[in-house]
């Protein structure tokens, strides 16, 4: 196997920001200030949970999403690209 085929093979892994499903905080408040930790923020409406104390539902942080396998995982199970109209 070549090295050129060998990378054709490689799938390359999505990112949060490409999903329908990522969802920024307020951006104009961002933009304003020009805050550095906005994508720290940012949410996953994919994975909903409860939260223990409140009994409220709240979308999850994407980047705990990525991090855990039962929600996206590392390589980004859930991933569903935005779709261009």
């Amino acid at each position: 196997m070549t090295l050129i085929q060998f990378l054709k093979t490689i799938k390359p892994i999505p990112r949060c920001v490409d999903c329908k499903h990522y969802m920024l905080q307020d951006t104009k408040y961002y933009l304003n200030e020009g805050n550095k930790y906005m994508y720290s923020e940012a949410k996953c409406l994919k994975n909903i949970v409860q939260c223990s104390d409140t009994g409220l539902y709240k979308a999850e942080y994407a980047y705990i999403a990525r991090s855990e396998n039962s929600m996206c995982g590392p390589k980004g199970f859930k991933f569903e690209p935005i779709s261009k109209k």
